[in-house]
């Protein structure tokens, strides 16, 4: 193996290879959905496993992302 492939590489999905040229897995508990990157498992287990929800304080609708909330407000306020 080649030095230059010891190093960091990305796969064609833009997650991290292993040096044995495999990506990692990390796979969520809840539904077996599997990811190469640890944070997007996190991300994907906050938005879409998570009973957290920003809630609009004008309308009550909800959302799981909070930029989508602060989005919505827009709608609400005057300029």
């Amino acid at each position: 193996m080649l030095r230059s492939e010891l190093n960091s590489s990305t796969n064609k999905d833009g997650g991290y290879q292993s040096y044995t040229g495999q990506s990692p897995q990390h796979r969520c508990d809840e539904c077996g959905k599997v990811f190469t990157a640890k944070g997007n498992l996190k991300l994907h287990q906050n938005t879409i496993h998570s009973a957290t929800r920003f809630q609009c304080q004008y309308c009550q609708k909800s959302f799981k992302r909070k930029h989508h909330l602060q989005s919505h407000i827009i709608t609400h306020v005057q300029f």
